[in-house]
């Protein structure tokens, strides 16, 4: 099944939620505990980059939900070769607007998740091997969602959050960045969040990054410019003022 990223721009029915700040960049490095990013019932957050060298099954960055906490984690099997960034603001959205869904290599195809129509999804988790052409992607296909990634890959698996019922009806807008592009700048921070569609790789020496980040008044969009090949797609939702 083939999906393109252009013109992934659509219209989507909202219900009302409220963001309420500005984000607040938290980051995860190699050696450290689950870091705390915020309260699970007031707050929304979500990945916006990964580091480092994903080269074994069990390399994993990736934000978590427990029903009361955000935090993010991950495990690396060469010390101090992995890390990664998340961002929380705050949020009224209930649990059953949230959902997770997991997608592994060695299941093959596609992770059917949302309703295009209904839902955004970003991407939470990155796990496994990403050498070069490998990847993983959020991709949408006759109003859906899907989640998947290169095939077959040993180890590589990834998790998205998909969230429904999203405020107002407006463009949802899709940004690509890719080697040896220099910073790609997104929506107002103010009035959008943005979160990773895919990542592609490769993705294994200390120095291989994708991010989002914030700088002035607007989200940004950019990767290591050390190694040929790295992409990444964002998604960025309204969220109201």
């Amino acid at each position: 099944m083939k999906i393109s990223f252009a013109g992934l721009l659509f219209l989507i029915p909202f219900t009302v939620n409220t963001f309420a700040t500005i984000p607040v960049e938290h980051q995860w490095s190699y050696g450290q505990g689950a870091v705390y990013l915020g309260n699970g019932l007031t707050q929304y957050c979500w990945l916006t980059g990964i580091r480092g060298q994903f080269n074994s099954n069990t390399s994993e960055v990736g934000v978590n939900h427990d029903g009361q906490l955000w935090t993010m984690s991950g495990h690396s099997g060469q010390v101090g070769t992995l890390g990664g960034w998340a961002m929380c603001v705050n949020s009224l959205l209930s649990s059953s607007q949230r959902q997770r869904f997991t997608w592994l290599s060695y299941q093959g195809g596609s992770t059917r998740m949302s309703n295009t129509n209904q839902s955004f999804c970003h991407l939470a988790k990155v796990r496994g091997s990403m050498g070069k052409g490998d990847f993983v992607r959020i991709g949408k296909y006759n109003n859906e969602w899907l989640l998947e990634g290169s095939d077959p890959v040993a180890g590589l698996a990834a998790e998205a959050e998909c969230v429904s019922n999203w405020l107002p009806v407006n463009v949802w807008k899709t940004f690509g960045w890719s080697w040896p592009s220099k910073e790609i700048t997104l929506t107002k921070v103010n009035t959008t969040v943005c979160g990773l569609l895919s990542v592609n790789g490769p993705m294994n020496q200390v120095w291989d990054w994708v991010r989002i980040q914030v700088k002035n008044d607007r989200y940004v969009l950019s990767g290591s410019l050390l190694t040929p090949g790295m992409s990444a797609v964002a998604l960025c939702v309204p969220r109201p003022v």
